[in-house]
C-alpha cells in the first residue's frame, strides 16, 4: 500500500465519521424541535414529526448538502 492510498483511505475514513457524527447532532436536534412542537399542541401523530420522517430526511439534507 502506498503513501497516497493510506491518505486517501484515512480521509475516506475521516470523512464518513464526520458525516455521520453530523447526522447524529441533526437528528439529536430535531428530536428537540419535534418535543417542543408537541409540547406546544402540535399532534404527536403528525408524521412530519415522527422520528422514522425527520431522522430520515435529516440524514438525506445532511449528506445530500
Amino acid at each position: 500500500m502506498t503513501t497516497a492510498s493510506r491518505t486517501t483511505s484515512r480521509s475516506a475514513v475521516r470523512t464518513a465519521l464526520l458525516l455521520i457524527a453530523a447526522v447524529l447532532v441533526a437528528v439529536a436536534l430535531n428530536a428537540i424541535v419535534a418535543m417542543w412542537a408537541a409540547a406546544a399542541g402540535a399532534s404527536a401523530h403528525y408524521g412530519p414529526l415522527t422520528f422514522p420522517a425527520y431522522a430520515s430526511m435529516t440524514a438525506i439534507g445532511v449528506i445530500v448538502g
